[in-house]
């Protein structure tokens, strides 16, 4: 990674509240969200980028109306 450099990760706004019929789903934004905090503090240290996460909303998809 080259200084300047950024990378964007995206998870859900369900890493932050759960939902008991996305439990799988939950559990690996979580993740997602807990490796971009760790990664940006190791890039922060080493002031070489960026490392940030969008957080999208729960969206009414068909997978989740009906599950």
């Amino acid at each position: 990674m080259k200084a300047g450099d950024t990378i964007i990760n995206t998870t859900s706004v369900t890493a932050h509240r759960s939902s008991p019929a996305l439990i799988d789903y939950s559990y690996i934004k979580g993740a997602i969200t807990t490796f971009t905090r760790s990664l940006a503090t190791n890039l922060t240290e080493k002031a070489s980028g960026k490392c940030r996460s969008t957080t999208a909303g729960l969206d009414a998809t068909y997978r989740i109306k009906f599950r």
